[in-house]
């Protein structure tokens, strides 16, 4: 009979662990001790280990890094963010087609506060602001939009438009010419040039008056307007929708304006009266007519 060796077999389920001392965060591989008499099993064992926790799978440390590259604290994930922005941004533009722009501007404020990167949003809010009326808060708002797009066509309109309607000609002229360097040819860019041109030239022969000693010449003479009971002059409107602030040097021609007025109008015309008034005093009431007038023209 052949001799049979009794040294146990070691038989590993996975790679035999080095023979060094693991850390404390490194895993014993278990084991299985087996004595063996001419291929019968007569004994098993399984070594154990109950301090040493057991390893992540690769599934497991793979899904832990797919969750941490999606999360960000706070408010969701930056796509989220995106998404939430544009839906609020479409919501804006509903209103601004509605005519509704404080609620545009309210809904454009949210979703910048979800994308302030974005130089579209601060653009549609700077044009929010400019239908409302305030010229100076879109200005700012297109400023910031070129600040994160230094070519973003539709921010140098927004900028040339609300500099002219705070009557700074001179900059819009310049913010118009900017954006065509960025945007040759570009139609709204060239209307808007165009726009600011015709305003500078129309702003030129605004308020011109006689100097200081011929005014006082001219204040001697009699002049006559038409007026209501609380002495406020009466506009005439033309066939062209043009309103005028009419001033007469001969009282006949004031008296046949009254006339007119109390035939067309009874009701306003039972309280206006002729009232006599310095030429200076004249002059300012057709300026401030004519510069209304501009400034409606401008704002259309």
């Amino acid at each position: 009979m052949a001799a049979v060796s009794k040294e146990p077999i070691e038989v590993s389920t996975q790679d035999p662990v080095p023979s060094s001392t693991p850390s404390s965060n490194s895993s014993t591989t278990p084991a299985i001790s087996v004595s063996s008499i001419q291929g019968k099993t007569i004994k098993a064992t399984q070594a154990k280990s109950s301090s040493v926790a057991p390893l992540k799978t690769a599934s497991t440390v793979v899904l832990s890094k797919s969750k941490r590259s999606n999360t960000k604290s706070g408010n969701g994930t930056d796509v989220d963010r995106k998404k939430v922005a544009n839906d609020l941004k479409e919501q804006g533009n509903s209103f601004m087609q509605k005519g509704k722009y404080s609620d545009a501007v309210k809904l454009y404020t949210r979703a910048i506060d979800e994308d302030p990167e974005s130089a579209v949003l601060f653009a549609n809010r700077s044009a929010a602001f400019f239908n409302a009326k305030q010229y100076q808060a879109s200005l700012d708002d297109a400023e910031k939009a070129l600040e994160l797009d230094c070519a973003w066509w539709k921010a140098y309109k927004r900028k040339g438009m609300s500099l002219a309607h705070l009557r700074r000609f001179s900059d819009a002229l310049r913010a118009f010419e900017e954006g065509l360097e960025f945007n040759p040819g570009h139609e709204d860019l060239t209307k808007g040039m165009e726009f600011v041109k015709a305003c500078i030239d129309q702003s030129s022969h605004l308020y011109v008056f006689p100097n200081a000693k011929m005014m006082q010449r001219l204040d001697g003479l009699p002049v006559f307007i038409v007026a209501d009971a609380a002495s406020q002059p009466f506009f005439v409107t033309y066939e062209d929708g043009q309103q005028i602030c009419t001033f007469y040097f001969e009282h006949s021609e004031a008296v046949s304006t009254l006339e007119w007025i109390r035939e067309e109008n009874p009701r306003m015309g039972t309280n206006a009266k002729i009232v006599p008034v310095s030429l200076s005093h004249a002059l300012h009431l057709a300026q401030e007519t004519q510069k209304n007038q501009f400034v409606d023209e401008l704002q259309a």
